[in-house]
């Protein structure tokens, strides 16, 4: 199996073809791999006020388990109405998307291109389609080093013994999904405790939200009260150190 490798729109880089009723992109990697797609060229048709005319429709969010995923057939894939809203759905050129990159949460990602018909009175003059990259990332890079607390979506707890490396007093975390977008309406405690002559340094290596004003923000507890302040890295060091946390326990609240 290819590692990585690249899509594109038929006959690129001649313009694409009207009434493409559905052209599927069907990206399946190994269980413990997920899906990362980039464009590196993305040219369709600028939406009309602001509805997109031709589209690229994605869904990132598909379970392993889907009855859907299970059809090895391309035939039997594309035959299924798949009426579900997709997760993106990608129109314009690159400077209308919202990030760059894009992951499924699972081993699967799919792609789904609509074009409509042509527009009598409108010229176009470059809609040549996309170019796309994809690559097959091991899950393991993205995981929590925590202890997943039971019943709850997204609870983690860290105690410097109990990290899953089990030998070394340092390890990751991550919101919900990550390398993906995390879902909406949630809420997730991430809980550090180290011994009475430790402290806690927390690094974030990328943190990227909402603004303030749609509510969503990451909370800083310790111990002695309440403090103002995501992948991040967690390191417990002697108290002779550098370090954030004043107290041998914190909690990172993220909503």
């Amino acid at each position: 199996m290819y590692k990585s490798g690249i899509f594109k729109t038929p006959n690129y880089p001649k313009n694409y073809q009207y009434e493409l009723n559905c052209l599927l992109y069907y990206f399946h990697g190994l269980s413990n791999e997920l899906v990362k797609i980039t464009f590196t060229t993305f040219n369709l048709r600028k939406p009309i006020e602001k509805k997109c005319i031709d589209y690229l429709d994605m869904f990132t969010t598909i379970e392993s388990n889907n009855q859907m995923a299970k059809h090895s057939n391309l035939m039997n894939i594309s035959s299924i109405n798949y009426s579900r809203p997709a997760d993106y759905r990608l129109c314009g050129d690159l400077n209308d998307f919202p990030q760059n990159d894009f992951y499924s949460i699972s081993s699967i990602l799919l792609l789904i291109f609509h074009t409509a018909s042509k527009i009598p009175g409108i010229k176009y003059h470059q809609q040549m389609g996309f170019i796309g990259q994809f690559t097959f990332d091991l899950k393991s890079n993205y995981q929590n080093n925590g202890k997943h607390k039971e019943n709850t979506f997204c609870d983690y707890e860290f105690h410097y013994n109990k990290l899953l490396n089990n030998t070394i007093k340092y390890g990751n975390f991550f919101s919900p999904f990550y390398p993906s977008n995390y879902p909406p309406n949630i809420k997730c405690r991430f809980i550090f405790i180290a011994d009475n002559n430790q402290r806690i340094l927390l690094t974030f290596h990328s943190i990227r939200l909402k603004s303030m004003t749609n509510e969503e923000n990451i909370s800083n507890i310790e111990s002695s009260g309440l403090s103002s302040w995501m992948a991040g890295a967690l390191a417990m060091e002697k108290s002779s150190c550098d370090k954030e946390s004043g107290f041998p326990f914190q909690r990172k609240t993220f909503i």
